[in-house]
């Protein structure tokens, strides 16, 4: 027990020490992205700037919800979306903490970006709960071929979508990985059986 308190302990102080400025520098990066870009476009006609015309925009978006307005309509839908931000970023962060010795590259790319991307959104739903702000500012408009029209998003959005493939693409490496040690313990055992 003593072993396993000791291994979260220096986890703890590694991640503080080592990784910290990452999430904050993509909070940061987050709320300046949101609010310059709201700044901005309440100043244009209809809340929309032209990038790319049929396929890019800047357009302003007050998610009051989820992902595509989920639970956008209900206040107890608020709060469970806040919820689910602060077990997001707690449970990355333990993981982190847990297993940053034997954590390879995806997954620890993963964890730097579902944990600012978690609390990007929750800052704009706590500011929603205390009246300053509408809801999620979001303001990336893609207009995709054979899709369509894909729902506004943000740069934590980002952060959280992108962390997904990467955290799938690091489960699977390590379970190629396990799977290599337990057939590689398993040829030793064989060998040294032979002898």
């Amino acid at each position: 027990m003593n072993k396993i308190l000791e291994a979260c302990k220096k986890g703890f102080f590694f991640f503080f020490k080592h990784h910290l400025y990452v999430m904050v520098l993509l909070v940061a990066i987050d709320m300046i992205t949101k609010f310059t870009m709201e700044q901005i476009l309440l100043n244009t006609p209809s809340h929309k700037i032209t990038v790319l015309d049929g396929f890019f925009y800047f357009t302003l978006v007050y998610n009051p919800g989820g992902f595509a307005g989920m639970l956008g309509n209900y206040e107890i839908g608020t709060f469970l979306l806040m919820l689910c931000s602060i077990a997001g970023a707690t449970l990355a962060i333990w993981y982190f903490v847990k297993h940053f010795y034997t954590m390879g590259i995806f997954m620890r790319i993963g964890l730097y970006l579902v944990i600012p991307g978690c609390i990007g959104n929750l800052i704009d739903r706590f500011l929603k709960v205390i009246g300053i702000k509408p809801g999620v500012i979001d303001f990336l408009d893609f207009h995709l071929p054979l899709i369509g029209d894909f729902p506004v998003f943000n740069f934590a959005d980002m952060c959280l979508t992108v962390s997904l493939v990467f955290i799938v693409i690091g489960l699977f490496m390590d379970d190629k990985k396990e799977e290599k040690t337990k057939s590689d313990e398993k040829e030793t055992i064989s060998g040294q059986d032979h002898e």
